[in-house]
């Protein structure tokens, strides 16, 4: 009998020893149902509440950050504040991380434990990094859309950007790490990621040229093709019509990788015309690009700003270069789409403000016929 007891409790020992094992270090396909289960299944955001002195939701990062490196939402809240003549309680503070979305990093599928594929591996960690993300952002806009006590939101401001490049940093960022002598050496991720690329394992220079080449191409293949990112991009574009049609102008930065991928471009690295594209870009939206002043008052010698991105979509530019903030009282000074983003938001909200009777494109092409003199090479709406 005492055998028998000895015998169960091994067993269970077992079993208690492998729900451990699972719950530490998940397989490959559990780990991707946890990631899909999350992305299409989110809980609304309940954490977001608007009240009627809310003219504009920033959609943004407040964590972390000192008064001297500020986290980068208050930066834009300024840029708001000046361009829209708004007080901060007209500004609804939301993070754009969601406390609801559990699930395990995309990187875990890289090298998580089962019989997956280079191929798989790559493939899905691209599709759950884009989604992720687009995932948790739609849950806030969806959020912000319903919100049944802001009778007075004019603009939502959501200064970022999605494009092939930015998903190749995280590539970048995930497959090489320094041996004890400072030598660029490759991590178990990186190696999983040159096979799905079909790239030797080593770190020279015409192999780094191969993965950033391939690397970026990836990514834009993945989304085209992706029914997991087509939905959150299908989505995204719903909310954005919904936010439109409430006369809500939902603003998007176009992205700061331009001058970066025509660098690559000089060195011959072979990119599809849609490597800088803002994935968050849709026709019912509005996506900035920076202007660059130089810095003088005469428009004459303005210029697209060489971090903006060429996106055909980009509606407007407004001035993205040496921008002057203050957050917590110390005066900072913030180059990027980014800023240029909350600059047309905070006009587009000052005019709906003056003009209550106009639709969101209405407003905006009142805006867009106040511009002036157009740039050299672009024929897109510069608002100085």
């Amino acid at each position: 009998m005492s055998g028998l007891i000895q015998q169960a409790q091994q067993q269970s020992s077992l079993a208690l020893s492998e729900q451990a094992r699972q719950h530490l270090n998940p397989s490959f396909d559990e780990t991707r149902a946890a990631l899909n289960n999350a992305i299409e299944n989110p809980v609304p955001r309940t954490d977001i509440q608007l009240n009627p002195r809310h003219e504009v939701a920033v959609l943004d990062t407040f964590m972390g950050g000192t008064p001297e490196r500020p986290a980068h939402g208050f930066a834009v809240a300024d840029v708001l504040r000046q361009t829209g003549g708004l007080d901060y309680d007209q500004m609804a503070f939301i993070s754009d991380g969601d406390p609801n979305f559990h699930a395990p990093s995309p990187a875990r599928l890289l090298t998580a434990p089962g019989d997956a594929t280079a191929d798989q591996r790559l493939d899905s960690y691209i599709e759950t990094l884009i989604t992720a993300g687009m995932s948790q952002t739609n849950s806030a806009l969806e959020a912000i859309a319903d919100q049944p006590n802001a009778p007075n939101l004019r603009g939502v401001n959501y200064s970022t950007s999605g494009t092939d490049l930015n998903g190749f940093m995280a590539l970048n960022g995930l497959a090489f790490e320094r041996d004890p002598a400072g030598n660029r050496q490759l991590t178990p991720e990186g190696r999983v990621i040159f096979d799905a690329l079909g790239i030797e394992h080593t770190v020279e220079p015409q192999t780094l040229i191969q993965f950033a080449e391939r690397g970026i191409n990836r990514f834009g293949q993945v989304a085209e093709n992706s029914p997991l990112v087509q939905g959150q991009l299908s989505r995204h574009e719903d909310v954005s019509r919904k936010l439109q049609e409430q006369g809500i102008h939902y603003t998007v930065a176009a992205g700061n990788d331009g001058g970066v991928i025509e660098e690559y471009r000089a060195h011959g690295i072979d990119l599809s015309p849609t490597a800088d594209d803002n994935i968050y870009a849709n026709p019912y939206n509005v996506t900035v690009g920076s202007l660059d002043t130089m810095g003088t008052a005469d428009p004459s010698d303005d210029r697209v700003a060489s971090h903006s991105v060429q996106d055909p979509e980009v509606d407007f530019l407004a001035n993205g270069v040496d921008r002057q903030v203050s957050v917590f009282g110390l005066d900072h000074s913030v180059t990027g789409t980014s800023f240029a983003a909350p600059d047309i938001n905070g006009r587009l909200v000052r005019l709906s403000r003056e003009n209550p009777g106009l639709s969101a494109g209405a407003v905006q092409n009142l805006l867009r016929n106040s511009a002036g003199p157009p740039i050299p090479g672009s024929n897109i709406a510069a608002i100085r």
